[in-house]
């Protein structure tokens, strides 16, 4: 991709500082799909607190599927961010920004789906409010387990 890219581009630094110019752009872009993310956790959260004091339990569990698969995507969104960050700031030093990509991205999700749903979720923090808050609802006073 890089020797490519910069070939295409008629020269390595030029071209260089215009990919630094696009991946902070994606970075921008993959912060302001975070933020989206969250504002959907936060609108997911108060909808299933309104369905659990309904008693709607199946739909709770729709919400709490949804979640998990958002919770999936952010990490992929997180692992995204990471690599393109690190890349800006290594162009200079690789060889082939392409296959560092995709060997760092094959690694980090190798190590995400290796997880548990203990691990993928019962560690996210934003999973854990959920899961709180709707505990608290029906089991005041009393510990989660």
């Amino acid at each position: 991709m890089s020797q490519l890219y910069s070939q295409s581009q008629g020269g390595a630094s030029g071209s260089h500082v215009q990919l630094q110019s696009r991946l902070h752009g994606l970075r921008t872009s993959i912060q302001s799909i975070g933020d989206v993310a969250d504002d959907t956790v936060r609108a997911c959260t108060a909808a299933a607190l309104d369905l659990e004091e309904l008693g709607d339990s199946e739909r709770v569990a729709e919400i709490d599927a949804s979640l998990r698969k958002l919770i999936d995507a952010q990490y992929r969104l997180d692992l995204e961010r990471s690599l393109v960050t690190r890349l800006a700031t290594q162009l200079d030093s690789l060889d082939n920004v392409e296959a560092e990509y995709l060997s760092s991205w094959e690694q980090g999700m190798s190590e995400y789906q290796a997880l548990d749903d203990s691990g993928k979720y019962g560690r996210n923090e934003k999973y854990r409010d959920f899961r709180q808050q709707l505990w608290d609802l029906t089991h005041e006073g009393e510990p989660m387990p």
